[in-house]
């Protein structure tokens, strides 16, 4: 019960830093390097399911599925505006640590260090993710230096 609480506390902490940077500054002027790990379908472990979503009906996770696919074609044309725009409705309707991940990833992207921060903050205090979800955020939370 101790870890958990260091754990929680140290989100809280990173979260409540993240808060405090300026909401205009950004991570730097060259986009990062490796690529947004975009996750859809299991078994292989660097994916996960939108179709495994608890508490979303199956029109919901289809739905979500479909704006996740936008998503990924949008990032991938370098519209990252509408990749972010359709990640964050994919998670609306299906709340995976996945997406939350690639909407992070985005606003890294995007040069949003603070919305970045704080979502991958978030990943961090869920419940549902995953270690290789949790280290990807922490490796990013070290590297934007929030």
């Amino acid at each position: 019960m101790a870890a958990v609480n260091r754990s929680s506390i140290a989100c809280l902490g990173l979260a409540l830093a993240c808060a405090s940077k300026p909401a205009d500054e950004s991570v730097a002027s060259d986009p990062v390097a490796e690529p947004v790990l975009f996750v859809e379908a299991s078994p292989a472990p660097e994916r996960a399911s939108v179709t495994e979503a608890s508490g979303s009906t199956e029109q919901d996770r289809e739905r979500a599925k479909q704006l996740y696919q936008s998503g990924v074609e949008h990032f991938e044309a370098g519209d990252l505006a509408s990749a972010l725009e359709q990640f964050e409705q994919a998670y609306q309707l299906a709340p995976l640590p996945a997406l939350r991940f690639n909407i992070a990833r985005t606003r890294e992207q995007l040069g949003d260090t603070a919305g970045a921060c704080a979502t991958h903050a978030e990943l961090l205090a869920d419940p549902q993710a995953d270690d290789r979800l949790r280290e990807a955020a922490l490796q990013a939370i070290t590297r934007l230096g929030c």
